[in-house]
């Protein structure tokens, strides 16, 4: 049976520690550059501005769950996206500061590392600084992101570049955690799911390696489904609705029951 031709994805170049060390800073100043113009033309919705208190958001959700704590917040399917919400919570600082300095951070890592790939893949200086800021670009990507900064989109787009760094290096382990750890960000992390298998399958019916990859995604599915049994959702309950803040109770119809 003939084998699919794996050359159309650039190989792995190997390169010198001087070479990746320059790379790396290259990788953090042209993020933080793009990040700077962002933050430069951005209105942030803190919380003294009237964007922030503009109710029916997500952002009073998240925040919400920080302070209650993950396993007080009940409202599907946001109590299920309790990574971001529970660092911000534990974190020693202001709820704000927190969330801001976790999507800074993850919005900052996604550049770096969209630049390593794309350096590691063989690929100029020119084009991979093209690509980090095409990416940076994106309106409704890096700039809704960072000026919202209480969602956990931010985590969940590094998650997903670093679900195609560990496909595209054939670390399955390092592809499981990431998944993993999708799981107890945002669900839509795990659409990337069969990306480990689509990158790396060799031959049709490559039946042995499929499972692998599904033994792989194993522990992603059962924290999935372990979360939602653990967090019982209270849309629908309206006794547990009475008890939101005004910013959430005005839109009773975006928190209907949940059946799926």
């Amino acid at each position: 049976m003939p084998s699919i031709d794996s050359r159309a994805l650039p190989e792995v170049t190997a390169r010198p520690a001087r070479t990746q060390a320059r790379d790396f800073a290259a990788g953090i100043i042209l993020s933080g550059f793009a990040l700077g113009l962002i933050l430069a033309f951005t209105d942030l919705k803190t919380e003294d501005t009237a964007l922030y208190r503009d109710p029916g958001w997500d952002r009073h959700l998240y925040r919400l769950m920080a302070e209650q704590g993950i396993f007080e917040f009940r409202l599907a399917p946001y109590c299920w996206r309790v990574f971001v919400p529970a660092i911000a919570g534990w974190s020693p600082f202001s709820l704000q500061a927190s969330f801001f300095m976790i999507t800074l951070a993850a919005l900052w890592a996604t550049g770096v590392s969209l630049f390593l790939l794309a350096r590691r893949r063989g690929h100029s200086l020119s084009l991979a600084a093209a690509g980090v800021l095409l990416f940076f670009s994106l309106g409704w990507g890096g700039k809704f992101i960072l000026a919202d900064f209480w969602i956990p989109d931010g985590v969940a787009f590094l998650l997903v570049t670093f679900a195609l760094w560990t496909a595209l290096e054939r670390r399955l382990y390092l592809f499981s955690a990431v998944m993993v750890l999708g799981a107890i960000t945002k669900e839509s992390v795990l659409l990337a799911a069969p990306l480990y298998f689509c990158l790396n399958v060799r031959r049709p019916f490559e039946w042995r390696f499929a499972g692998r990859c599904l033994v792989a995604l194993a522990p992603a599915a059962f924290v999935l489904v372990a979360v939602r049994l653990g967090i019982a959702q209270g849309n629908g309950d309206e006794a547990y609705f009475a008890t939101m803040p005004e910013d959430i109770r005005r839109f009773p119809e975006l928190y209907g029951p949940y059946k799926y």
